[in-house]
């Protein structure tokens, strides 16, 4: 939001964001129960005029659109000098309902004054109370405006609520930032089993190519079986919707290299290059201690990169906790060969060799799109994707995780859920990312103990038993458009140029 200044409340972990005229505050503090809350104050020597507080399940993507609506509102009253983002413009609270009304809600009236609307799935109530002071409202603790979002789900429940003079202008925001229609990006392990299922289950049969659907049963089916066959060894197709595998084949080229070293620490293990210029490190647990940053899950994958021995980071490399052993394993082996002379120099050499990553992705049949400041390419067949930011920050702010990635490599079940990452800064070497590349859109099946595949992935995948002929595994489909055995070329791994013939 434009002309808003963000601070850190020294020694806490609070952080308070301010309007430009001072009169608006949003403030995050992660050891509250609602760790989310908006201030309004006309006049800095009177009391608050509104306020509202948003509990901690709260998407972050709604809570952007009414910050960003509030900001405009806010910009608009500075620019006609009037105050109703504060006091509000006479509209009345039933018109705050208006919008949701048209989108199909049910609202009705009931005694009191109180007013209620409901979604027509059920899973959001909103409630409008009578009146009340604000004494009362602090005596109880009872706010007259709520938002109360999937009771019934208890990892992704959450609610809104807003005091009583909270303007109705206010209120029609935030109810607009509830009817927020994009998909939302997350990662499938984050999700409950009530949510993942209901969220596939209300994707359109249309979308989903024709020779997918009856291959989902064949996945459940076979992971089915006796649980003395869980340790027995299937393939999975597409491969990059394998899950992680083996740890060992992920770093194995690191543990034959000379001079890597191998080191276990409370948190995390960790591999180091014999220049001492690169790292490979994997999150076996988190810090318990609260923090307002989020911090990587377990079995993320961190790799970073210094210009000389034991010096600060240059790059850093972060790979989610599902991404595949063959991706993390393709990026390790260039790391060994990368660093087989043991001189930072050589090393340096080696990962800043040219590589033609956006001609590579365009002439392998990958589409290309620009959206704001991202380039976005998206492979032929597979839910693949290569983001690019154009944005520019600084090596601190990557670093530090105050920016947005440069480069992210994305693995999708379906449009809206993430199966895994690759976020890398901008100085992460492009040798390393088209070895990711390679390694996910490889069109050979991935081999796993059956009891590794993930439960969530097999609406999105094919089973086979490893009997099955490897050229038939890799031609038996994705779970995108139509198979690779239709596509011209496919037998070629998309992410290298296709030979032209004179």
């Amino acid at each position: 939001m434009e002309g808003w200044t963000t601070t850190a409340v020294r020694d806490t972990t609070r952080l308070v964001s301010e309007s430009p005229c001072m009169g608006m505050r949003v403030v995050y503090d992660p050891e509250r129960p609602e760790p989310w809350g908006v201030f309004a104050q006309r006049d800095l020597f009177e009391g608050i005029n509104w306020y509202g507080s948003f509990s901690r399940n709260c998407p972050p993507e709604i809570l952007h659109t009414f910050f960003a609506d509030l900001a405009d509102v806010l910009e608009r009253d500075v620019v006609a000098d009037t105050e109703a983002v504060f006091i509000g413009d006479g509209q009345p609270v039933a018109d705050a309902f208006q919008v949701l009304a048209a989108d199909g809600w049910k609202t009705t009236a009931a005694a009191h004054g109180t007013l209620r609307a409901a979604s027509n799935d059920g899973l959001v109530l909103v409630t409008a109370g009578a009146h009340r002071s604000q004494e009362e409202e602090s005596a109880d603790g009872a706010l007259r405006f709520v938002w109360s979002v999937a009771p019934g789900i208890p990892e992704v429940s959450w609610s809104a609520r807003f005091s009583s003079d909270t303007p109705a202008l206010v209120m029609a925001a935030f109810n607009r930032a509830v009817l927020y229609r994009e998909p939302l990006i997350r990662f499938t392990s984050s999700l409950p089993p009530e949510v993942l299922a209901r969220s596939q289950a209300e994707q359109d049969a249309a979308e989903r190519p024709t020779e997918c659907r009856p291959m989902m049963p064949k996945a459940t089916e076979l992971l089915a079986a006796s649980p003395g066959l869980a340790d027995s060894e299937v393939l999975v197709v597409p491969a990059h919707l394998a899950g992680p595998g083996d740890r060992g084949r992920a770093v194995s080229a690191l543990s034959r290299a000379n001079g890597w070293t191998t080191t276990s620490g409370a948190t995390a293990r960790f591999w180091d290059s014999p220049c001492a210029t690169i790292r490979v490190a994997q999150l076996l647990r988190t810090d318990p201690e609260p923090s307002y940053r989020v911090r990587p899950s377990e079995g993320t994958w961190i790799i970073t990169g210094a210009e000389e021995a034991l010096a600060a980071p240059l790059w850093q490399m972060h790979l989610s906790p599902q991404t595949p052993a063959e991706v993390v394993g393709a990026v390790t082996s260039f790391l060994a060969r990368a660093s087989a002379e043991g001189h930072p120099s050589a090393t340096r050499r080696a990962l800043n060799a040219h590589s033609s990553l956006s001609s590579n992705l365009v002439e392998g049949g990958w589409s290309r799109e620009e959206h704001g400041h991202t380039i976005r390419y998206t492979h032929p067949f597979l839910q693949v994707s290569y983001s690019r930011s154009l944005l520019s920050f600084s090596r601190h702010e990557e670093l530090d995780h105050n920016s947005p990635s440069t480069h992210l490599l994305a693995s999708r079940l379906d449009s809206r859920l993430t199966a895994w990452t690759l976020a890398g800064t901008t100085s992460t070497p492009h040798v390393l990312i088209s070895a990711a590349l390679e390694a996910a859109t490889a069109p050979e099946p991935a081999r796993r103990a059956q009891h590794t595949v993930p439960q969530q992935f097999l609406p999105f995948i094919r089973v086979l038993p490893p009997a099955a002929p490897r050229a038939s595994a890799a031609r038996s489909g994705t779970a995108r458009t139509t198979g690779p055995e239709s596509m011209p070329g496919a037998a070629a791994n998309p992410t290298t140029p296709r030979r032209r013939t004179r």
